[in-house]
């Protein structure tokens, strides 16, 4: 194979590799008995992680998942640690006037997981578990070709071939 014919087929897969807009599920649940839910929806995430996130406080729980906008995950995994009431309202992107002061003090356990394949964050499962899905991004940590790479790679050597690269 010529160099030419190696330069073309790096540069495709790399294109396609990382090209591809990563899909997140958006949603918030929660047991407390006035809370409004969202509908769960997948939305397209310039970020290159999902998150799903537990809020316990006493015996209410909120679970929500969301494109890693504010860039919390710098990696796959979990995260336990305790914030105020304040810190969450603003990390799930709600007005914080709409709570009593003593409220905004109050500690919070949070359990954050970081993931970043397709749909990898379903907010209907706890944090502690994962979305069984298939990924159908190429974003996820593993081999570096996938099954839509390698059909790239057989179309591109068999374009390469008709023109005689």
């Amino acid at each position: 194979m010529k160099f030419s014919q190696i330069l073309i087929l790096s540069i495709f897969l790399l294109y396609s590799r990382y090209s591809y807009s990563l899909k997140c599920y958006t949603a918030v649940f929660s047991n407390a008995k006035d809370a409004a839910m969202n509908i769960h929806k997948v939305t397209e995430c310039e970020s290159e992680f999902c998150v799903t996130g537990t809020f316990k406080h006493g015996t209410e729980k909120m679970i929500f998942a969301k494109c890693d906008e504010s860039n919390q995950c710098s990696e796959v995994g979990k995260k336990k640690n305790t914030v105020t009431g304040e810190e969450f309202l603003k990390s799930i992107g709600s007005d914080i006037n709409k709570i009593p002061e003593k409220d905004r003090k109050s500690k919070i356990d949070v359990e954050q997981e970081c993931c970043n394949t397709d749909k990898c964050n379903s907010a209907s499962l706890s944090a502690e578990k994962n979305n069984k899905e298939k990924s159908d991004s190429s974003n996820s940590s593993g081999s570096f070709f996938c099954f839509h790479s390698y059909i790239k790679l057989f179309g591109a050597l068999f374009i390469s071939s008709l023109y005689k690269l």
